[in-house]
């Protein structure tokens, strides 16, 4: 704000921090579990314990609810510290040193 920016692009900022990062948490769990499912997929292994778990698969429904969970999440863990950092006076923070 010391530098002339106006709320609503601290607020973005922030927000659009907070949904990229759980954006790229989300995509990284995604891949992470793919490939887990996919290596134990492939294991041949005739163990009364692993007939019983079956094969495993990532569902595309599952998957897109995960990702409105997050983006909510995202958008309201960021929000928050938006608005108020939107609303400090730049002059107090300046004179805080």
């Amino acid at each position: 704000m010391a530098l002339g920016a106006k709320k609503r692009q601290i607020m973005g900022q922030f927000i659009l921090e907070a949904i990229l990062i759980c954006s790229v948490g989300g995509t990284l769990g995604i891949a992470i579990s793919q490939a887990i499912c996919s290596a134990y997929g492939s294991v041949d292994i005739q163990v009364e314990w692993v007939i019983m778990l079956g094969k495993p698969a990532i569902s595309l429904t599952i998957g897109l609810i995960t990702v409105a969970i997050l983006g909510f999440i995202g958008l309201t863990s960021g929000y928050f510290p938006a608005r108020r950092a939107a609303s400090v006076n730049p002059v107090e923070s300046l004179r805080y040193e």
